[in-house]
């Protein structure tokens, strides 16, 4: 089976995100800062817990910057990057 695409690992973290996070009153886009959309580190662990139980495998503490987990596609981008390797 291949790997999801970039674009369909931002759809399932954005899905993720406004079914169980956001609500459909504060929906968020792919490219929306998880700071400015209010994301704290409660919900950061549910997106974290998200990317486990979907992809196999956990972010390591010291990966956990804005670089990664800066906004949906920063995160598929990394999330990709992994499946690959």
């Amino acid at each position: 089976m291949p790997s999801p695409t970039r674009d369909e690992i931002a759809n399932a973290l954005v899905g993720h995100i406004n079914t169980e996070i956001m609500g459909a009153e504060h929906p968020i886009e792919s490219t929306t800062p998880f700071e400015d959309a209010g994301i704290d580190s409660m919900a950061t662990l549910k997106v974290l817990l998200f990317v486990e139980s979907t992809y196999g495998f956990w972010i390591p503490d010291e990966e956990l910057t804005d670089t990664v987990i800066g906004d949906a596609q920063r995160l598929a981008a990394y999330i990709e990057q992994r499946l690959s390797s």
